[in-house]
């Protein structure tokens, strides 16, 4: 059985008070970044012009949880890099690299880097005042700042079911590319999390990418039922950041703030231009 508690990303309070006013809350066009900064959603835009589909945002348990319950992994699927096959309401289920790329329309190429060398890396979380090692990566040793979109990070996009304190490689380097503006093919990083999960007999299945599931039975199965019984996620709860607070006494742990923060790429401070003043007649 999943539990449940342990799934990232959810806005059933915002849909549900949308709900008693009759009317659902508009999708947005989110890039990957306005979206950590918004509400974590999972469902982010490697294009800031890309559009979220015009899909509710309500996530249902009995589908998700049926998926990944009868998900198997099919090696001669599509483009060599296989598929994942599951039964939902007696109809085949099908994920690939170009259904991720379909729903998700992430604008990465398939010529796109799914990794980069460690002195790039290296660089990228110098500029990030990143006060660790590499390459474990602590999420508590980053300036407040981006400790925050490395927290939203792995609570979207990450494999991990809990310890949302570390990031490996593949998502540092990932996460140095969302940062940067590097060109990086995030769909083969969903895709390869969720094969990896299947593929791996210590690793307990749970509910991943329960929103992007959703996204694909909307638009690829739409006559799939929808239960009533909606998954209620906090990726926000008031122990997100419980670790850091329980090692505050751990000065060797803690972030001490020895270089200055630098805001850039795609998180830089937005400067607005000043208004022009009308011409007099």
């Amino acid at each position: 059985m999943f539990n449940v508690e342990n799934c990232r990303s959810d806005d059933a309070r915002a849909e549900s008070e949308a709900a008693g006013s009759g009317t659902l809350p508009k999708p947005s066009g989110l890039s990957f970044g306005s979206s950590c900064r918004a509400y974590g959603d999972v469902w982010i835009a490697e294009q800031g012009s890309k559009q979220l589909p015009n899909h509710s945002r309500i996530t249902s348990r009995a589908g998700i949880n049926t998926f990944w319950n009868t998900a198997k992994i099919n090696r001669q699927g599509v483009e060599g890099a296989g598929t994942i096959e599951a039964i939902v309401q007696k109809k085949k289920i099908i994920i690939s690299e170009v259904i991720v790329r379909e729903v998700l329309r992430l604008g990465d190429l398939p010529q796109h880097p799914t990794s980069y060398n460690q002195t790039r890396v290296l660089a990228a979380l110098q500029r990030m005042s990143y006060e660790g090692a590499y390459p474990t990566v602590l999420k508590k040793l980053f300036p407040p700042y981006w400790r925050l979109l490395v927290h939203f990070f792995l609570q979207c996009i990450a494999e991990n079911k809990g310890g949302f304190d570390q990031l490996n490689k593949p998502q540092m380097c990932a996460h140095v590319a969302l940062v940067n503006e590097w060109d990086f093919k995030f769909l083969a990083f969903i895709f390869d999390n969720m094969k990896k999960m299947l593929e791996d007999p210590k690793k307990k299945i749970f509910m991943l990418y329960p929103r992007f599931l959703q996204m694909n039975f909307y638009e690829k199965h739409p006559k799939l039922v929808k239960g009533p019984n909606y998954i209620n996620l906090k990726p926000m709860g008031p122990s997100c950041f419980e670790n850091a607070y329980r090692n505050k006494r751990a000065k060797h742990h803690n972030f001490v703030g020895k270089f200055d923060l630098e805001k850039h790429g795609r998180f830089a401070d937005i400067v607005h231009a000043a208004p022009v003043a009308p011409t007099p007649p």
